[in-house]
């Protein structure tokens, strides 16, 4: 369905801001180690609406170990993460594994699964 229009007030107007596309405007101030000046880098981070599929190798790694670190920490901002959804980043993620690291995480996942920690991890009181 639609929605009615506003009856006792005018619709705002979208602002400069707001019809950017930026999300946020990221700001980072750093000094060379013999430094006394500091040098400031802005930087806007734009909604791309990036699919985790055209994310980089490292993103879709990290988002892994994250969701494997909530689940099992039985973190209130888990979700709906599961080890099969940690396990499905990581393994988007073997392109650059040149150690095995990357792997070897993967078996752990069918490890931690293995012993059903995940579902143990989820009920246990904070």
């Amino acid at each position: 369905g639609s929605v009615d229009p506003l009856k006792y007030q005018d619709k705002p107007a979208t602002t400069d801001a707001a019809s950017s596309g930026e999300l946020m405007t990221v700001k980072l101030r750093y000094k060379q180690p013999e430094g006394d000046t500091s040098t400031l880098i802005t930087r806007p981070v734009k909604d791309g609406d990036l699919g985790i599929d055209q994310t980089s190798d490292n993103f879709r790694l990290a988002a892994g170990v994250a969701s494997m670190a909530m689940i099992l920490r039985s973190s209130e901002y888990a979700g709906d993460a599961t080890l099969d959804s940690a396990r499905k980043l990581v393994n988007g993620a073997l392109a650059q594994d040149p150690f095995g690291d990357r792997k070897e995480l993967l078996v752990l996942i069918d490890k931690i699964k293995e012993i059903g920690i995940e579902g143990r991890a989820r009920t246990r009181a904070p």
